[in-house]
């Protein structure tokens, strides 16, 4: 299988990301969606735990913009 990460304009091609950022406190979990043309940040969020809804809330952002 092929898989091309190209896009050739804003807004054709985005990716996503969880990640884990320790801290000295409680667990932080940052959701990010990505633009594959730009390689800017389009949508964001961040929780104490990891549900569905952070990545929704990302998403969510992402869309709005």
């Amino acid at each position: 299988m092929d898989l091309a990460f190209e896009a050739s304009a804003p807004n054709q091609l985005w990716v996503a990301d969880i990640t884990h950022v320790p801290t000295q406190g409680e667990a932080l979990y940052l959701a990010v969606i990505l633009d594959v043309w730009s390689r800017k940040v389009v949508g964001w969020a961040t929780d104490t735990s990891m549900p569905a809804e952070l990545v929704i809330a990302a998403l969510d952002m992402a869309l709005e913009r």
